[in-house]
């Protein structure tokens, strides 16, 4: 037994089939002919698209590009509330950036490799929980991340609320074990 689409439906893609079209270098082309994630930034400067072939086209991007767009996107987004109230605010300003934020790490392969300090925000969110994170500026400054925005201090393991100063400061998260004297979990 197969599933068949009403004919009204199947009338109604196919005429959407029809109407989405990519300009590419002065020709008109079908967003169908291009390869899944193959469409580069560009390759993108030189097309012009309809909206119909522009829903089309998200495929068709790069990790680059589509990283690039979703950034785009959203900086166009409402101002978010706190805390978000919708499915589509938490969709769009808490789900997407860290989706996004998530692919740069994973297609620029430095989860905890190649980036050794950053900002604050930045360090945390390549960071798990349990690892050490240490403000490079002062060498007093070393913090658990518990994994939900909180973190303690790693001898005292008392709760730490961070300044703007130290937020803004140079942060590294310390990954070898004679620096970190590591953390044994079970203790607590």
């Amino acid at each position: 037994m197969s599933f068949k689409l009403p004919n009204l439906l199947q009338k109604k893609q196919e005429e959407w089939y029809e109407l989405q079209h990519v300009t590419y270098m002065g020709e008109r082309i079908h967003p169908g002919s291009f390869e899944d994630r193959s469409v580069t930034n560009e390759q993108l400067e030189d097309m012009k698209m309809n909206s119909y072939g522009q829903e089309e086209m998200f495929r068709k991007y790069t990790d680059d590009v589509l990283i690039e767009k979703a950034k785009y996107y959203i900086s166009n987004c409402s101002t978010p509330r706190y805390p978000c109230l919708t499915y589509d605010e938490a969709l769009i300003h808490r789900i997407v950036p860290e989706l996004t934020k998530r692919l740069e790490i994973a297609k620029e392969g430095n989860k905890k490799v190649g980036i050794t300090e950053g900002s604050f925000w930045d360090i945390y969110g390549m960071s798990e929980e349990g690892d050490i994170l240490e403000c490079v500026d002062w060498d007093m400054q070393r913090v658990v991340n518990n994994g939900d925005y909180t973190f303690m201090w790693e001898d005292e393991w008392e709760p730490v609320v961070l300044n703007n100063e130290s937020i803004g400061a140079t942060w590294r998260i310390v990954t070898d074990s004679k620096t970190s004297g590591g953390i044994n979990n079970e203790e607590f």
